[in-house]
């Protein structure tokens, strides 16, 4: 006979929130990515809002894997020779090949 710990389970089988309340969670953090000049910049609701540089780093760590996501799915571009620096209301993406970067601007007919 089982335990009655074991039988009667308290563990949530479904999700942990609704899918209301999940698109809330995640739509602040869901990057904007835009090529100005030579540079390249990206933004989300929740960085933009934050006054300052001092971005706590949970907030830092969603929204970069948010960016790396969108660059790969998006733009075709993988975050190994990417480096971001972080500016007020937005982060610029700084690539380590150019040639790499020559290649987003043709994909996207920029």
């Amino acid at each position: 006979m089982a335990k009655k710990n074991q039988e009667y389970s308290t563990r949530r089988v479904g999700p942990k929130f609704s899918t209301v309340r999940q698109r809330q969670r995640i739509e602040p953090f869901e990057p904007r990515i835009w090529i100005d000049g030579d540079k390249m910049y990206a933004t989300c609701e929740r960085i933009r809002l934050i006054p300052g540089r001092s971005i706590p780093l949970k907030i830092k760590m969603t929204f970069e894997n948010r960016l790396w996501r969108a660059l790969k799915e998006d733009w075709n571009i993988l975050a190994q020779t990417l480096t971001l620096t972080y500016l007020h209301g937005c982060v610029q993406i700084n690539f380590g090949d150019d040639e790499e970067f020559i290649m987003a601007k043709i994909s996207h007919g920029i």
